[in-house]
């Protein structure tokens, strides 16, 4: 069973992520993936029309300042996903996260057939969600936003004066008490004797 600390999501597309985490989990049990200590998997939106498509690269390399690379135990799923405009088949999509996971367990291509034939049973029953972008804001809206932004300028400015007066206050009353205190010491110095 995958641990879901082991497993970071980045999605850059506007399909849900919890389905996509449900979906690739369940593949990795399928798989039997255990998963290194860093494993992320990331959805991208194709830029170009078609079906899921991706890619996946197994370890990582940090450079360290004496010229040293060290090489961590990573794996790095990358999965681009169709458009808003086209229709995700969840068993396509399944495809692809069995054939990239099963890169991940050292399979090469010459290993396995081809990803559009590889059969999904573990993915029946599953669905991606689609999540609409946010609404745009009404007029009101947008006006009420405004009056906020403008409110709050205003009580910037109004403080940054306040703090400007408030220094130069300081600074004049504090040059008054350094007179006195000069003045004090003046006056407390035993006076010269005349030789």
């Amino acid at each position: 069973m995958i641990k879901k600390r082991r497993l970071r999501i980045t999605n850059h597309t506007r399909w849900s992520t919890r389905s996509l985490r449900t979906l690739i989990t369940a593949g990795m049990n399928h798989v039997g993936v255990t998963g290194p200590k860093h494993f992320t998997i990331e959805y991208r939106t194709r830029r170009t029309p078609g079906c899921s498509h991706g890619e996946a690269a197994v370890g990582r390399q940090t450079p360290w300042h004496d010229g040293a690379v060290v090489v961590h135990e990573a794996i790095n799923v990358q999965l681009y996903l169709p458009r808003v405009d086209e229709s995700l088949s969840v068993v396509q999509l399944a495809q692809v996260i069995e054939h990239e996971l099963m890169h991940t367990r050292g399979w090469k291509h010459r290993d396995m057939v081809p990803h559009w034939s590889l059969p999904v049973p573990w993915a029946e029953g599953y669905a991606v969600a689609w999540c609409p972008p946010p609404p745009k804001p009404t007029h009101q809206q947008a006006t009420a936003a405004v009056q906020r932004e403008a409110r709050a300028r205003r009580h910037v400015a109004r403080l940054e004066a306040q703090a400007l007066r408030t220094a130069r206050l300081l600074a004049k009353w504090r040059a008054r008490v350094r007179y006195y205190d000069r003045k004090a010491a003046a006056s407390t110095k035993p006076p010269k004797e005349d030789p």
